[in-house]
């Protein structure tokens, strides 16, 4: 099911926005669970995936293998993903995010629209109620 889930994710990400503002999408499957040894929260990755536009929309989704499709795509998957056994990530999303930590929520809103507007699109920033 988690091949589904990876699969869907994917698709509904490149159909929902114009090639010229994603070419490839990356999808980090984990899961909320608790460690059975200790008891504490974990949320390992049990899978990660990386799909090019142009590779994505040529499959058939309503036709092919979702776990072979995975596969082709040379998706990392842990082997043991009921026991919880994460793989290893080829790259670390936490760290990634740290180094935009200088980001604030003024500066992305700024930054937002003005990218959106470079590759054709239309943005506006709404304002909420005071």
């Amino acid at each position: 099911m988690i091949a589904q889930v990876a699969l869907r994710t994917i698709h509904e990400i490149l159909v929902s926005t114009p090639g010229s503002v994603i070419e490839l999408v990356t999808f980090y499957g984990k899961v909320s669970a608790k460690d059975p040894a200790s008891g504490q929260p974990i949320r390992p990755l049990l899978l990660q995936v990386s799909a090019k536009r142009e590779v994505f929309t040529t499959f058939l989704l309503s036709d092919l293998d979702p776990v072979a499709c995975l596969k082709r795509l040379n998706a990392l998957v842990s082997p043991h993903p009921y026991d919880l056994e994460p793989v290893q990530p080829t790259m670390d999303f936490d760290s990634l995010l740290a180094r935009f930590k200088w980001i604030t929520p003024g500066r992305l809103e700024a930054l937002i629209p003005g990218r959106i507007q470079s590759h054709g699109g239309t943005a506006e920033v709404s304002r909420g109620a005071a």
